[in-house]
C-alpha cells in the first residue's frame, strides 16, 4: 500500500514525511533536483515556469512512484510518498493550450500506474495563513518569492481537490507539529485504513 501525504506548500508535508521515516519507508520530493525551477513557481510568472516544471515533476514523480511501489510489494508494508500525481494536477492549473496538452499526455501514464496500486490519500489541511507563516520561518530560497495570495489560491485548489473527497483521510495541520504527526502515524500504521 501506498500512502499519499497531500497538502499545500508550508502545511508540513516533509517534516511529517522525516517523522514517519523512523517506521517506515518515506518517498520524499525531489525538491533539490528541481532546484532552480521552484523559483519561478510561487511568483507573478508562475505561468511561465509551469511546464517545464511539470514536466519535470512528473518525470521524477514516475521513478518515485515506481521505487515506491516495489518498496511496499517487497516489505508488504506501507509506504509513504510525499505527494500524488494527483497534487500535480493541482499545480498544472497554471497552465494553458498546448503546455495543458502536453502535460495531460504525459499524465496518463501515471493514471494506468496508479490504477493497479493499493494507495490512501492524508491531506494535511492547514490555512493560507500557517502554511505562509511557515514557509518564511523555514527559509528555502526557492520559496522567497511566495506571497500569501498565491498560498490562498493553492490552498483553493487544494481544497477543491482534496478537502471534500470521502475517500481522503483530512488533518486538521494548523495544531502543533506533535498532535498532527501523532494522528498520521496512527493512520498509517492502520493497514487498509478508510476515510470516514
Amino acid at each position: 500500500m501506498i500512502v499519499f501525504l497531500e497538502a499545500n506548500i508550508g502545511s508540513g508535508k516533509s517534516t511529517c514525511c522525516e517523522f514517519l521515516a523512523a517506521e517506515f519507508e518515506v518517498f520524499m520530493e525531489p525538491v533539490d533536483m528541481w532546484g532552480a525551477h521552484l523559483h519561478g513557481m510561487y511568483g507573478p510568472e508562475s505561468a511561465r515556469w509551469a511546464l517545464p516544471m511539470q514536466m519535470l515533476a512528473l518525470t521524477t514523480r514516475h521513478e518515485l512512484l515506481l521505487r515506491a511501489r516495489d518498496a511496499a510489494a517487497l516489505s508488504g508494508r506501507p509506504v509513504v510518498v510525499e505527494r500524488s500525481p494527483r497534487s500535480d494536477s493541482i499545480f498544472a492549473q497554471d497552465l494553458t493550450g498546448d503546455d495543458m496538452a502536453a502535460y495531460r499526455t504525459v499524465r496518463s501514464r501515471y493514471d494506468e500506474l496508479l490504477a493497479d496500486l493499493d494507495v490512501r490519500h492524508v491531506y494535511l489541511r492547514a490555512s493560507p495563513e500557517t502554511s505562509m507563516d511557515r514557509v518564511k520561518a523555514r527559509g528555502r530560497p526557492q520559496e522567497r518569492s511566495m506571497t500569501l495570495e498565491r498560498s490562498r489560491e493553492m490552498h483553493r485548489r487544494h481544497e477543491l481537490e482534496f478537502g471534500g473527497d470521502p475517500t481522503v483521510v483530512t488533518i486538521d495541520a494548523d495544531r502543533t507539529r506533535d498532535p498532527v504527526f501523532t494522528d498520521v502515524l496512527r493512520l498509517v500504521r492502520a493497514v487498509g485504513f478508510q476515510a470516514v
